[in-house]
């Protein structure tokens, strides 16, 4: 780490089979796990260690919509309609915007919802928009 050589250190750990942090809390810092589960979750931890990470603060992390990087550029509903249409995936709402803007170039800030969709076709995902309603939702 005094190179300032990030990867390397990256690459060291993960070979590794354990990482061992010991003593952090006497010196009052603080420890950030991340997973994709829940601390009670997490059957591959001893039981002892899922209930001390549990009693600490747990919070989902959750994509955002990015409606700030665009904002401006696309009508809101629009964006709204192209975030939908992109889940999790920045790259491809960055992708559909600039295609927007390449082939709608001067009127690209009066676009309608159905012109973006009609210009971007197959590269928003799924057809038309799933809504899933209160009675679904009670069948299951």
């Amino acid at each position: 780490m005094q190179d300032r050589s990030t990867a390397a250190f990256k690459d060291s750990l993960r070979g590794a089979d354990m990482l061992l942090i010991d003593d952090v809390q006497f010196d009052g810092k603080k420890i950030v796990l991340s997973a994709d589960r829940a601390p009670m979750a997490l059957t591959e931890i001893e039981p002892r260690l899922r209930s001390h990470l549990a009693s600490g603060l747990t919070c989902p992390v959750e994509p955002g919509r990015p409606l700030g990087v665009v904002s401006g550029e696309v009508r809101p509903e629009v964006l709204e309609h192209l975030v939908d249409r992109t889940p999790g995936s920045m790259r491809e709402l960055e992708g559909a915007v600039n295609t927007l803007a390449a082939v709608a170039a001067t009127r690209l800030s009066a676009l309608t919802v159905d012109e973006a969709q009609g210009l971007l076709g197959a590269a928003l995902r799924g057809g038309p928009e799933r809504r899933i309603t209160v009675d679904e939702i009670q069948k299951t």
